[in-house]
């Protein structure tokens, strides 16, 4: 299989990846398991089974399967047909964040344990034509009809399926949601900005994030519209304040299709714009406190300062430099203790087990909003900590060990291609693991992610040889650049 898009060689979408499957009668795939969700779509085929944690499933036209994350799954043939299906997982996510694996069943096939006709885990075409045939128009004005398959289907997937009947125009519309569709039926086209995509029945086509786009109808049509929504809507599960929610009564006076004072299509969905998403991924970015002392009597003792950053490091040292001048104004001494490892969940457990009176600070990154909804986290981060202010920025660096031979980023880039996997990255952190995977997303590069316990250990690392990239704030990578350690890339 291979993504026609140049230069974008697996990720169908920023966080999912859609590939057609078929299966000949007779084959059977065996039993594994990954911790990418993953679900399918079943265009075509009879006498095809899952096996999905040793509930045995039947695959049927118009069904949505589901593979919730770290599930057994196999499949097997035993009827006379071929069967083809549409797989979408969150793969792309999941890779950004790190946290992929996979494993091959010990037995090679899993058990059986009891056989079902309908599950948690089998959404079946003809409940979701009755689903339809009770349901109404969507207010966001893209479909007749629509159902959401679950709530959502997956923790990091939502499943819609729409209803499009021939002559049926939709509004133009643009949501922060990356979707995949899969043409169960119909015919018709779909422009997105510059491009019009012609679609029939067994297609495929993708909407990335933030692109206006709008439908027209030529046959009776039902699509399924695969989507990110849930990891947009764990930030904040109401709307911003730029979107024009339906329930608001401006709604009804705008008409359809949905309008603004600029005339740019409205978003209808309750998700954030990308200028709010950044936004929110960045407000925890600075001094981090968890509940509030008493203005008259705080400080009254010794304040410490947790970072989750080995000693010497960009944060380690602003930190103390914070530290000395809150001792000075406060008249306490103020303390600085480094919690590096775990993505920064050591230092963060460290502030969650402490009182929450304002004796223990952290000083933290964008990780401090990502790891809850993206690394399943278990705080809040906008109930369990309280932002104080944002005390710095830093650009990043992507540097390299000389004995690479690049020059400059096209280099490298042309590099990884030639080795795809074959080139190791240092990663520091979250963060730094998040900016090295956009690099390769953007450039449909691959690159092999060596995580380590912070800037402290991964900085060295490559001065050694030992990885050969890194991807990492200007302040801790500069010195060893202007002494030509390190080779920095433009």
């Amino acid at each position: 299989m291979t993504n026609p898009v140049e230069g974008n060689l697996y990720a169908t979408v920023r966080t999912l990846v859609g590939a057609y499957q078929s299966i000949k009668p007779g084959e059977k795939a065996e039993s594994h398991r990954h911790t990418p969700n993953a679900l399918r779509i079943i265009p075509e085929g009879h006498g095809t089974y899952t096996v999905v944690n040793g509930t045995r499933l039947e695959m049927r036209p118009g069904d949505v399967l589901l593979t919730p994350s770290w599930n057994w799954h196999s499949h097997e043939a035993v009827g006379p047909d071929d069967c083809y299906w549409v797989d979408v997982l969150d793969v792309p996510l999941v890779h950004l964040l790190e946290p992929m694996f996979f494993e091959r069943h010990p037995d090679k096939f899993e058990p059986v344990t009891q056989a079902a006709s309908h599950s948690p885990l089998a959404f079946r075409w003809e409940d979701s034509l009755r689903g339809l045939d009770a349901a109404g128009a969507p207010a966001h004005g893209m479909a007749a009809r629509e159902i959401e398959l679950g709530a959502p289907a997956l923790k990091t997937i939502a499943v819609h399926v729409q209803r499009l009947p021939a002559g049926f125009a939709s509004a133009t519309h643009r949501t922060t949601a990356n979707a995949v569709f899969t043409v169960i039926e119909g015919e018709g086209t779909t422009r997105a900005g510059d491009a019009e995509m012609h679609w029939k029945r067994g297609d495929v086509f993708a909407l990335p994030a933030w692109r206006a786009y709008r439908h027209t109808v030529a046959q009776d049509a039902h699509r399924v519209r695969v989507s990110d929504e849930p990891v947009l809507r764990a930030f904040d599960p109401a709307a911003h304040p730029g979107a024009l929610n339906p329930r608001d009564p401006r709604a009804a006076a705008c008409g359809s299709p949905p309008c603004s004072k600029n005339g740019e299509p409205r978003d209808e969905h309750p998700l954030w714009t990308r200028k709010t998403f950044v936004r929110a991924l960045f407000a925890a970015t600075g001094v981090l406190a968890l509940g509030a002392a008493s203005a008259q009597d705080y400080p009254s003792r010794t304040i410490r300062i947790v970072t989750p950053y080995d000693p010497g490091s960009m944060v380690d040292a602003t930190s103390r430099i914070v530290a000395d001048e809150l001792s000075k104004k406060l008249g306490q001494p103020v303390i600085v203790e480094n919690k590096s490892g775990g993505l920064g969940m050591v230092a963060m457990n460290t502030l969650l087990a402490a009182p929450a009176d304002g004796y223990t600070l952290l000083t933290d990154t964008p990780a401090s909003a990502i790891n809850p909804t993206l690394n399943k986290a278990r705080y809040n981060p906008k109930a369990d900590i309280a932002p104080i202010a944002q005390f710095m920025k830093l650009p990043f660096v992507i540097a390299t060990s000389p004995n690479l031979k690049v020059k400059n980023a096209a280099d490298l880039v042309a590099l990884a291609k030639k080795e795809p996997g074959a080139i190791n990255i240092a990663v520091a952190g979250t963060s730094t693991g998040l900016v090295g995977d956009l690099f390769a997303m953007q450039t449909g590069t691959r690159f092999l992610n060596v995580p380590y316990k912070g800037a402290g250990a991964a900085t060295p690392a490559v001065l050694k040889n030992e990885a050969r990239v890194i991807f990492l704030d200007s302040a801790n990578l500069a010195p060893h650049i202007t002494e030509g350690k390190l080779t920095g890339l433009r």
